[in-house]
């Protein structure tokens, strides 16, 4: 948990509130955001928020509540319990190691907006930090509602392209007046990757996406100008992907390479033929130019013109490599 954000909290709170957004715009339930609220109540109070009324109080409140400090309040992916529903809603959140890498491409890519889909916490961390770097938020999750002002939260789904609340579509016309955007999305695991990719090019100014390394072949093959890190993103509290070594997800990007800069994370290594980090288990191939293990360690395949697993051979009459005993002519 951070602490040291008061200031720019405050400086914040009093834009939204008497700055470049006017009240009169909005009506009475979006000016409910704890962010409006918490300007009319003074710091010493103690505060008490409800997890089932899914907001803050600064009196005793009928439901069983918790006291929580202001600091709690701006970050509520650590405040709200995560949903566990099967049905396609539930929540992880990228783990510390990832949330920091993932700060720093931010940072290192030199652009004026970060529009987050579908990844909350990057957001909450983005804003604690100084400078006039613009954010906005779209996600499925209502309650975030109540700790993000409208200027820069919207509830959305990303695989249909549905605003809730046709006014954030009007805010985020506005945050596209921007120079540059960088987009920062964490689709839901399983999802089919067409319909989030026309979602995502409904807008424009697009520069970073992460994907499933299960749809790594069609990705590439349909965008040309995207690449994947060999970066392991991990996730707090998921039972395989809080494991660097059993996660499946990976960056997908059309960023330039020297924005990942993994030179402090543990298990990778710089190729200087690529001119970009690699997993450390990953070498270089003369012939393909690149380094190409994904996974496992790969070999040269001169018929095919690319590297293949080791544990795949040569068909002659598949004319492709392929694992030995896949098809019944082997």
């Amino acid at each position: 948990m951070l602490h040291a954000f008061d200031f720019k909290y405050r400086l914040e709170v009093i834009e939204c509130v008497s700055g470049h957004h006017d009240d009169s715009r909005w009506p009475a339930d979006l000016l409910k955001c704890c962010a409006f609220r918490l300007q009319e109540i003074p710091p010493s109070t103690v505060l008490v928020f409800c997890h089932k009324c899914v907001d803050v109080f600064a009196v005793k409140h009928k439901c069983p509540s918790e006291i929580v400090s202001r600091a709690q309040l701006r970050a509520p992916t650590r405040l709200l319990a995560a949903k566990e529903s099967q049905s396609g809603e539930a929540q992880f959140y990228f783990s510390d190691e990832s949330l920091s890498v993932l700060k720093n491409v931010v940072r290192r890519s030199q652009i004026e907006g970060v529009l987050c889909l579908g990844t909350p916490r990057l957001f909450e961390e983005l804003r604690q930090e100084t400078g006039d770097r613009r954010l906005f938020l779209l996600d499925y999750d209502k309650r975030f509602a109540q700790f993000f002002p409208a200027h820069q939260f919207g509830q959305y789904s990303m695989l249909v392209d549905h605003f809730y609340d046709e006014r954030s579509s009007e805010e985020l016309h506005g945050f596209f007046e921007c120079s540059s955007v960088l987009l920062v999305c964490d689709p839901p695991f399983g999802v089919f990757l067409n319909p989030l990719m026309r979602t995502c090019s409904v807008s424009t100014g697009i520069s970073f996406d992460v994907k499933n390394l299960e749809v790594l072949g069609n990705v590439l093959e349909d965008y040309k100008d995207y690449w994947m890190s060999d970066y392991r993103i991990t996730y707090e509290s998921h039972r395989l992907f809080s494991n660097a070594s059993k996660t499946i997800v990976r960056c997908f990007t059309n960023l330039k390479a020297d924005v990942f800069d993994l030179s402090n994370v543990k298990g990778y290594k710089f190729c200087e033929f690529c001119e970009k980090y690699v997993s450390s288990t990953n070498k270089h191939c003369f012939m393909c130019s690149s380094c190409t293990s994904k996974v496992y360690t790969y070999k040269h395949c001169d018929r095919c013109m690319r590297c293949v697993k080791v544990s795949y051979y040569h068909c002659k009459k598949c004319t492709r490599c392929h694992l030995k005993g896949r098809f019944d002519h082997d």
